[in-house]
């Protein structure tokens, strides 16, 4: 092929290995971010931001070759855009690969779909992601629950925590690399430990759930940083997806040897 990656078209994602690692990458394009995904044995781009202008699509699940938003749960095919169940289309980009290294032409949509300008005055309800905290301590705010169950149930010495993911303090937001998701998952654990009189050191088994079992050194090293000293019993397993997009999510046991001197 006679154009290279990095000329005035095609813009560098990454290399191919890259990709399929991280699953997707966002690219700046001139009016707005393109997602690229690895699906399939091949990448493929849609505009980053859903078009219902709430939610990036890069923090999506990817299910049967369709991204799921994690807002609305929209599902969009991943090739061509297109959503069945509400008959509207996500813009689409050109993408290749030259020399293994994966390109975008995120200048023109190919499925004839309007981009939203990033600028766009309704195009996020949120802050901007450079002035929010991306791991925060929780300090006594108990982590948001977004279903039927409490934050743990106490039965003997046990005490069951139920899984968390890397919500930021009061909200249902989550973001960041794999590491700050994790290191906020544990925080969020340990401030339903210490709603029980607990602590890190009172964990005997730590369950945890990642997307991409590519992730697991990265996950691993922040687990460690933030548990230290503590060695609980821990299992890692590999999920379709989970819950607003995330990464990863911790749940765990703990014991109170209190309980049944008090009880």
């Amino acid at each position: 092929m006679s154009e290279q990656p990095g000329t005035e078209r095609w813009t560098i994602v990454g290399t191919a290995k890259e990709l399929r690692r991280k699953r997707a990458i966002v690219v700046a394009g001139p009016e707005a971010d393109v997602a690229v995904f690895w699906n399939d044995g091949r990448p493929s781009a849609l505009a980053n931001i859903c078009i219902h202008r709430k939610r990036e699509l890069s923090r999506g699940a990817i299910l049967d070759g369709r991204v799921v938003c994690p807002g609305h749960q929209w599902a969009f095919d991943v090739t061509t855009g297109y959503c069945a169940e509400r008959e509207q289309s996500q813009p689409t980009f050109e993408t290749r690969i030259i020399d293994d290294v994966v390109v975008v032409d995120a200048s023109t949509t190919i499925n004839g779909v309007q981009v939203t300008p990033r600028d766009a005055d309704d195009a996020s309800d949120e802050v901007p992601s450079s002035d929010r905290p991306l791991v925060a301590d929780a300090g006594n705010i108990l982590p948001t629950t977004i279903g039927p169950y409490s934050p743990s149930i106490a039965t003997g010495e046990l005490v069951f925590l139920s899984g968390q993911v890397g919500k930021l303090p009061g909200t249902t937001r989550v973001e960041g690399s794999v590491a700050q998701q994790t290191t906020a998952c544990l925080r969020n654990l340990g401030v339903v430990l210490k709603a029980n009189g607990l602590d890190y050191a009172s964990l005997v088994k730590c369950n945890v759930y990642l997307i991409d079992l590519d992730d697991f050194a990265e996950m691993n090293d922040a687990y460690e940083a933030e548990l230290a000293p503590c060695r609980p019993a821990r299992t890692t397993v590999g999920v379709a997806a989970l819950p607003l997009g995330a990464r990863v999510e911790i749940e765990a046991v703990a014991q109170n040897p209190t309980a049944s001197r008090t009880a």
